[in-house]
């Protein structure tokens, strides 16, 4: 097996950096001291402004005849095939 100048193996490297995603997996691994707990995320003061945008149902839309119909038509032929 290879290693370069500071000794260290594509073996060895790949092993570190699976360690390091189970490592940043884990809850408890960057978990915040007790000693300095996070402060309660404060909530925002009420805007002055009404919004003039309300949300609404996917199934409220209505695709026309155009690129983004043929698409969603082509991935449901290719689910329900």
């Amino acid at each position: 097996m290879q290693k370069n100048q500071s000794g260290l193996s594509r073996r060895g490297l790949l092993k570190g950096i699976g360690g390091l995603g189970i490592a940043a997996a884990s809850p408890k691994v960057f978990a915040g001291s007790a000693i300095y707990p996070s402060a309660p995320p404060v909530d925002p003061p009420p805007s002055p402004i009404t919004p003039q945008l309300t949300s609404f149902a996917l199934g409220d839309v209505d695709l026309l005849d155009g690129p983004f119909l043929q698409a969603r038509l082509r991935c449901q032929n290719y689910l329900l095939s």
